[in-house]
């Protein structure tokens, strides 16, 4: 990390939250829907569809959490903040998915895989990485796109989807997928702060547990370690039925991600490799 506050956190939710409690004194600005004081940082309100953008800090160092819109098959808001920030930052570290591989009939994927999205939602972040290869040509600068497997933590357990009793799809109908505990997504942000990636290029990076699993199996988790009961299991059609999108792709998309790059360029040492330690460092939380 460098040593003066160069960095603007744009999008400073969740992670952006957990985020300025590890790395508070590195951050000089930080942006998100709605205006408020965290941990010791000035959150500005920023529209990034609509309105007026903040001033990007020559030199500083751009940590972009906001997802792309919710239709299209562009992320319009990564496009006009690209625009807007120009060649000011000097690297620019990205928050997008491992949905981007899409469907890998269960086989392992690492960075070196095709990009072969099989929705919209991940048709739109295939988009925003090819616009941040664009920007990093353009003007000489550096970028890390982390790939992140579905986040989990304190204040993101499936609690209400437990208590509600919604069936999940029954195990051999269930796909292979991975989860990453928020505090190891501060973490690969952190080292993609910092770590060497040429000017010009961008640097993509797997970030999720050691432990691939499916979706069922994470519910089944998530009921034992909560004390509550597990929810029923159905099979995939019945489960499709009224699936959301974001689910429907859980649903549907198998694959196992290889987190090597991860712990050997951005040297990331897993909080919690699976999910026995991710659940109960989050229910102790």
């Amino acid at each position: 990390m460098t040593g003066r506050a160069n960095w603007i956190i744009v999008g400073c939710g969740h992670v952006g939250t957990r985020l300025l409690a590890s790395a508070g004194g590195q951050v000089a600005a930080a942006w998100a829907a709605h205006a408020r004081h965290t941990n010791g940082v000035e959150v500005r309100a920023c529209d990034l569809d609509h309105g007026p953008l903040p001033e990007v800090l020559p030199g500083s160092i751009v940590i972009y959490l906001v997802p792309p819109p919710r239709s299209g098959q562009a992320d319009t808001r990564l496009a006009r903040f690209l625009n807007h920030a120009a060649n000011r930052p000097v690297r620019l570290v990205y928050a997008g998915t491992t949905g981007v591989y899409g469907d890998c009939g269960g086989a392992w994927v690492d960075e070196t895989a095709p990009l072969r999205p099989a929705d919209a939602r991940s048709a739109r972040r295939v988009d925003a990485e090819r616009q941040l290869a664009r920007w990093a040509r353009q003007h000489g600068r550096a970028a890390v796109v982390l790939r992140l497997a579905g986040i989990y933590g304190p204040g993101r357990l499936p609690l209400a989807r437990l208590r509600a009793g919604r069936p999940v799809v029954r195990q051999p109908d269930a796909t292979w997928s991975n989860r990453v505990h928020v505090d190891d997504v501060v973490q690969a942000i952190l080292a993609a702060a910092g770590t060497a990636v040429p000017p010009g290029e961008v640097l993509p990076v797997n970030v999720a547990d050691d432990a691939p699993s499916t979706m069922t199996d994470y519910l089944h988790a998530c009921a034992d370690a909560l004390g509550l009961p597990r929810l029923p299991e159905v099979d995939l059609a019945t489960a499709l039925a009224d699936a959301s999108p974001a689910l429907r792709g859980y649903l549907t998309q198998s694959r196992r991600v290889a987190n090597g790059r991860l712990k050997t360029t951005l040297g990331v040492r897993l909080l919690h490799p699976d999910l026995r330690s991710g659940l109960a460092a989050s229910l102790a939380e």
